[in-house]
């Protein structure tokens, strides 16, 4: 009997919200996809592809980074990635999506990650939580701000090797 309301009850909310089987369906595709991005992120950074991260942005994205002066656009992002990627020893990194929200053409995603390599004391982990707003566009998802602050609860995430 408790299962019928509940089942009543979730019916009832997806009908109030306009939601479908079509809509579930469609954002399983859509998480699925920003999924996509993020592993794409984590692939053209092993690879130091500063061109292929600045794919994955919008042109009017911003990145804000922890005691790092805000970035604005692709211009600036690319600093970014030039010189973080361009050192000898390239900053190793593990992580984790915490969870997916999808809000219409905009979404976000929340992401743990382990650092290692980005300090001259590269055995030092930086472990961080990232909020990550990605809009749609013509191309498919698009990282529109990457917020990244430091966390202690990250350590959950496997430490890279070097």
């Amino acid at each position: 009997m408790k299962l019928k309301y509940v089942l009543f009850g979730v019916a009832g909310l997806l009908w109030i919200n306009g939601a479908s089987a079509a809509d579930a369906v469609s954002g399983r595709a859509d998480q699925d996809a920003i999924a996509a991005v993020s592993n794409e992120w984590v692939r053209a950074f092993r690879a130091r592809d500063v061109d292929g991260l600045l794919s994955l942005y919008t042109a009017d994205a911003r990145v804000m980074s922890q005691g790092k002066p805000g970035l604005r656009g692709k211009q600036e992002i690319k600093g970014l990635f030039t010189e973080l990627l361009g050192g000898e020893t390239l900053p190793a990194i593990n992580f984790e999506i915490e969870e997916i929200g999808l809000m219409g053409d905009f979404a976000w995603a929340s992401v743990l990650a382990a650092i290692v390599g980005t300090d001259a004391d590269s055995s030092v982990p930086y472990l961080s939580r990232t909020f990550i707003i990605y809009r749609r566009d013509r191309d498919g998802w698009k990282i529109f701000r990457d917020i990244d602050h430091a966390t202690p609860d990250a350590k959950r995430v496997p430490l890279p090797l070097l």
